[in-house]
């Protein structure tokens, strides 16, 4: 076990490729236009040619929406079919995104495992899940009376770069999908891949399918990007953990990436990262419950609470360097493989030194644990540290809102309703959007618990 404690006030640092990182509010205050590979994002010319019927002078055009079904949601295949027919005869243009139904990935990956690794070739395996659920909805829309065009990721003009297994998309090329719906049919697309700028087949990792959505919604000007999966939208916490947790009927994009990025598995941070940077209206939705579910939006929520939500993640573990000589630059080189290697950190403390020492401590994602711990250890050794010590039984609990670091006495809340209900905080980190404490995994109910019924979330 590790009993220090230290205290992260407005200095945090998440280091990590796929980590989410700071920048996002600057984005969202100067959004970028969505990158369209080989075509211009649509205009009102294309558009309209968009819904222009073969042979016709000029159809009117048509509300474009995308939608995505998770692996869940294609386990009931005849609900998504007639779930996209409603909506298609409702007067949408609609584009379909799809996973592969639920635990298809996972069956991949076992076989893949006793076949042997190979990045490109096991990004090829997995591909094959999601293009499977595309033929499925395209022949069971047929069935219904609904013309629908299948594609994959590369074929809907999904370009990523060629990082095997964790790709970002670089840009989207719509022309083909642009026919499709041109030609009066519901565009089907396999989620979780595209094609990289040599042509190889990519995998954009998992809850990439979101990511692959709100690309094509940005690309094509869609007027919403609705997720569909096996919950009824954001909660204000966990219901596993918190059974008096309720729906959010709107949350702001950068608490949602907050949300996202610290325990909420309803949205993929990248897919949310994506929309706020291009300003996708997003929603989440249960496929199988009629509800509005959740609106995730750009503008100010006007009249909103200060905290939103409790976020939680028991899959946390700490590590610490011990006796790091104490020179400028060690901390940074220390970390660096880590980086490197794509293993998001956070609540990183350096202690003060002493006797020409210091340590070093950090979260990471327990699934990285053992990977971290390798490349860590020869880091440190070479580096001239004492020793490395961890601590797999760690936790964080997360308070989520606006305008929480600038106000003291809800980070006085925080600390106090947590020291009330005898929770004992390693590290508390605090910015704009997020007061993080970690904890022991054990008092992980406990801490949500007492800070849901805290700020009245109940």
């Amino acid at each position: 076990m590790l009993h220090r404690t230290g205290f992260l006030l407005s200095q945090e640092r998440r280091f990590g490729e796929r980590a989410y990182k700071p920048v996002i509010p600057d984005l969202i205050r100067n959004p970028v236009k969505p990158i369209a590979v080989g075509t211009a994002a649509p205009t009102p010319s294309t558009a309209d040619a968009m819904n222009r019927a073969p042979g016709s002078t000029m159809a009117p055009p048509k509300p474009l929406r995308v939608l995505k079904f998770g692996g869940t949601s294609m386990s009931v295949l005849d609900r998504v079919a007639d779930q996209v027919a409603e909506e298609c005869r409702s007067g949408h243009g609609l584009v379909v995104v799809v996973s592969a139904s639920a635990g298809e990935t996972d069956r991949l990956l076992a076989e893949a495992a006793a076949l042997g690794e190979d990045g490109a070739a096991l990004d090829l395996l997995l591909a094959t899940g999601e293009q499977h659920s595309v033929a499925r909805l395209v022949l069971a829309l047929s069935k219904r009376g609904i013309p629908a065009a299948g594609f994959t990721g590369a074929g809907a003009g999904i370009v990523t770069d060629g990082s095997a297994g964790r790709a970002r998309i670089l840009g989207v090329d719509v022309r083909r999908v642009h026919k499709a719906l041109a030609d009066g049919r519901v565009a089907v697309v396999a989620g979780f891949q595209g094609m990289s700028e040599d042509g190889a087949v990519t995998t954009l990792g998992r809850g990439g399918s979101d990511t692959t959505a709100v690309a094509l919604a940005a690309a094509l000007g869609a007027e919403e990007c609705c997720i569909y999966t096996d919950v009824a939208g954001v909660y204000s916490a966990d219901p596993r953990i918190e059974p008096a947790a309720r729906r959010i009927d709107r949350v702001h994009c950068e608490e949602m990436l907050e949300l996202a990025g610290l325990g909420s598995r309803v949205l993929a941070i990248e897919a949310v990262d994506y929309a706020a940077a291009h300003e996708v209206p997003l929603r989440v939705r249960s496929t199988f419950e009629p509800d509005a579910g959740t609106m995730v939006q750009h503008t100010p929520l006007v009249g909103a609470p200060p905290v939103v939500g409790i976020a939680s993640s028991a899959a946390e573990a700490e590590l610490a360097v011990i006796g790091l000589p104490a020179r400028p630059g060690l901390a940074a080189r220390l970390i660096a493989p880590l980086a490197a290697a794509g293993v998001a950190i956070d609540a990183l403390v350096q202690n003060e030194a002493r006797h020409g020492k210091s340590d070093v401590s950090f979260t990471i994602p327990h699934k990285d644990l053992e990977r971290a711990r390798s490349l860590l250890a020869t880091e440190a050794g070479r580096l001239g540290a004492e020793r490395l010590i961890e601590d797999a039984s760690v936790a964080k609990v997360s308070v989520i809102g606006r305008g929480l670091r600038s106000n003291t006495k809800l980070l006085a809340k925080v600390i106090d309703t947590l020291d009330e209900a005898r929770v004992t905080v390693r590290v508390l980190v605090a910015n704009e959007t997020r007061i993080s404490a970690i904890i022991s995994e054990s008092a992980l109910k406990t801490a949500v618990q007492a800070l849901h019924k805290a700020f009245d979330l109940d």
